[in-house]
């Protein structure tokens, strides 16, 4: 996956494709966006390609109160990552009269001299077209395995990484 120079993800669709991502809240709230941008940015900084997350319309961001959860640790957590979230992965929302389609067409299409660009989404047309000037394509689905395997991998790393720290203690 390291040869592309950056993955463009469709928000929504890849929200809506991935359940258990904040499985408590409405699939277009910003604590579900905010879950989104914090996983794309461990898989960002595990892989080391550029991530830029694009949903639909910047009208679709609400300053609305928190939705009633009756986990309030879990609001908590959220609350608490939205507000230390320091993401380097681009967020952008499409202008009045664009789709987020329209946007990750253009920017793949702009993004084409530079090397290869990798599309998410689950849209079969917008797949095709973006394919057709050279962008690969990926679902929703192989993408969030993909995330899933990165963690894991991080996770490995991280352990194996303290182990051989600690075992140059004595105690």
């Amino acid at each position: 996956m390291s040869s592309f120079i950056r993955i463009l993800v469709d928000g929504y669709n890849l929200l809506h494709a991935w359940p258990e991502l904040a499985p408590d809240c409405p699939r277009h709230s910003e604590d579900a966006r905010t879950e989104l941008a914090w996983k794309l940015q461990q898989f960002q900084d595990e892989k080391g390609i550029p991530v830029s997350l694009i949903f639909d319309g910047c009208d679709t961001v609400q300053k609305n109160r928190e939705p009633d959860i009756s986990i309030r640790s879990r609001k908590k957590v959220r609350k608490q990552r939205r507000e230390n979230l320091q993401t380097t992965i681009e967020i952008v929302y499409s202008p009045k009269g664009l789709s987020a389609d329209s946007v990750i067409e253009r920017v793949a299409f702009r993004l084409q001299p530079y090397g290869r660009v990798l599309v998410v989404t689950n849209d079969s047309l917008e797949r095709s077209t973006v394919a057709a000037f050279g962008a690969a394509t990926l679902s929703c689905q192989a993408f969030i395995d993909e995330i899933d395997h990165s963690t894991t991998s991080l996770s490995e790393k991280i352990h194996h990484y303290n182990r051989k720290e600690n075992s140059g203690f004595r105690r």
